[in-house]
């Protein structure tokens, strides 16, 4: 199992931690979150990364793993504290937007970076740079993408074929989001 590391500097908002432990409010959770100082959550504080980090490695080698990671990561997105206005956009201006979203939401350091690029009207290219862990970016990629398109919409979320992902080795990971 992977460790995910940051550099000891980073600080993540309150708000971005509340949708963690929202998605996972299970009670075998509540005492991993505590351990790490991540409970009672001020949404207004700052938190350090790598205490974030060590909860979700630690809850990821407690469950099933890789699933759990997307689902956490599409519960924060249904939760995560976006504009509705910013809702309205194409998934396109929405994750350019997000691009600046996530880097806001840490402070004292290197948090990694996304980067967004559109293929055609219906596809876009995801590339990663960050310590968190891929299946979890993968499913808040997902969620918004989820929130995003009109309801029902199909749309497919693939792992680049070309280049291995971050937690194999490789220097980002690129997720392919393509929809009808």
């Amino acid at each position: 199992m992977q460790h995910h590391t940051c550099d000891p500097t980073v600080e993540i908002h309150g708000s971005a931690v509340q949708a963690f432990t929202k998605c996972l409010n299970s009670p075998n959770f509540q005492p991993i979150f505590k351990k790490h100082g991540l409970v009672p959550i001020d949404v207004d504080n700052w938190y350090q990364m790598q205490n974030l980090l060590d909860t979700l490695d630690e809850i990821n080698e407690q469950t099933r793993g890789n699933t759990d990671m997307v689902e956490v990561g599409i519960v924060a997105s249904e939760v995560n504290p976006i504009p509705e206005a910013m809702l309205n956009l194409s998934p396109f201006e929405f994750f350019k937007y997000y691009e600046q979203n996530y880097l806001s939401r840490h402070r004292n350091g290197d948090p990694g970076w996304i980067h967004t690029q559109q293929i055609d009207d219906k596809h876009l290219i995801i590339t990663l740079d960050a310590p968190y862990p891929d299946d979890l970016m993968y499913g808040v990629f997902y969620g918004f993408t989820k929130r995003l398109l009109s309801k029902g919409q199909p749309f497919t979320i693939e792992y680049d074929q070309e280049q291995p992902r971050q937690e194999t080795g490789g220097p980002t990971t690129i997720y392919h989001i393509r929809w009808e």
